[in-house]
């Protein structure tokens, strides 16, 4: 436990050194506030249980969407151990990304045409959401496993907090140098919320990593429905939900176009371990910041977010090749500009939009 002692006010103040105190304070202010009030059991409990909140709503997706599936099943043919058989099986085997497929950031799918056959790759500038979407998927995936890494070393509260400052000045540099500073102070928020749901789960059940039943960065062989050899889920529960991070709030249109994004995944995986895969969880970050707002959206599924996928692969396999005709000589429509990219493909092509 902690040296603590009340101070004049009446709350508990730890004994440490100004110099610990000062060091921890100029990088994340608050905490020791924090530390002051909790024990190691029953850390985090303020705005940094929002970890804690992640794990319960996406553990809870199955129980919150059963009523959908069981009205609304999804049939054997909508699976992905059909890929034999129409309609899963693709028409050709490009290798899609679930990007290429479900978010159609060119809608004339010349993106595609020249990424996969002219090999031109677009700058990402770092003022751009995509750039900042990147960095919080490796923060978000950094912060799972060193958790788990911390965690699993029984250390103190102190030392454990004194490492996930080193990693998160290791991380930071390591991913960015623009936003440094936030990185690190969004990577302590979410490592910290997990080292200390952990502590909670350890002192229910002495086995605090059976809490995380998470894997980040899952990888899958798509092959079998026409997608990439190497799709990466961002998380994937052990209860058969596929976790997505995305930068922003929810909208509308993002939220069917992710939510097609989950089936294609949903059918990769299903093709290659032959379970099925009912339901996903779109988590959405407001911002890379010390205190962001995380929105869950459960979906299910369905057939119809399935057909939607199986439909935008079979016109990009079927547009793509025809694509090349439409640039050149004669310009570029504003569909072929993406949105969430500061310099598009076309740009870099030196082609008018």
């Amino acid at each position: 436990g902690l040296n603590t002692s009340r101070n004049s006010s009446g709350n508990i103040a730890k004994s440490e050194t100004a110099s610990e105190k000062h060091d921890f304070s100029q990088v994340f202010p608050g905490f020791f506030y924090y530390l002051n009030f909790h024990t190691k059991k029953f850390a985090i409990l303020n705005n940094v249980s929002m970890m804690q909140m992640l794990f319960s709503l996406v553990k809870d997706v199955p129980k919150r969407l059963y009523w959908l599936r069981s009205n609304d099943p999804v049939p054997e043919d909508l699976r992905g151990w059909s890929y034999h058989t129409y309609p899963v099986r693709p028409r050709a085997y490009f290798g899609l990304g679930v990007s290429e497929v479900a978010y159609k950031y060119c809608e004339t799918f010349r993106d595609l045409w020249m990424r996969r056959k002219e090999y031109v790759r677009a700058e990402v500038l770092e003022s751009s959401p995509l750039y900042m979407g990147k960095l919080i998927h490796s923060l978000m995936n950094y912060a799972f496993r060193d958790a788990s890494e911390i965690v699993s070393r029984n250390l103190g509260p102190l030392e454990s907090i004194r490492r996930a400052q080193e990693l998160s000045r290791k991380r930071a540099s390591e991913l960015t140098k623009s936003y440094y500073r936030k990185a690190m102070e969004f990577y302590m928020t979410m490592v910290l919320s997990a080292i200390s749901t952990l502590w909670i789960q350890q002192s229910l059940t002495n086995d605090p990593l059976s809490y995380i039943s998470i894997k980040t960065e899952f990888v899958i062989d798509g092959t079998p429905v026409g997608l990439s050899n190497t799709l990466r889920v961002d998380a994937y529960h052990e209860g058969g939900v596929i976790i997505e991070y995305k930068l922003g709030n929810p909208d509308p249109l993002l939220t069917e176009r992710h939510s097609v994004g989950l089936a294609g995944y949903a059918l990769a995986i299903e093709s290659s371990l032959d379970i099925p895969i009912d339901y996903g969880a779109i988590v959405y970050i407001s911002e890379l910041s010390r205190r962001p707002s995380i929105k869950v959206f459960p979906v299910y599924i369905s057939s119809l977010y399935r057909k939607k996928c199986l439909r935008e692969a079979a016109t990009a396999i079927s547009t793509a090749p025809s694509s090349r005709r439409a640039t050149e000589g004669r310009g570029v429509e504003a569909a072929c500009y993406n949105r969430l990219w500061e310099k598009t493909l076309c740009r870099r092509k030196g082609l008018q939009g």
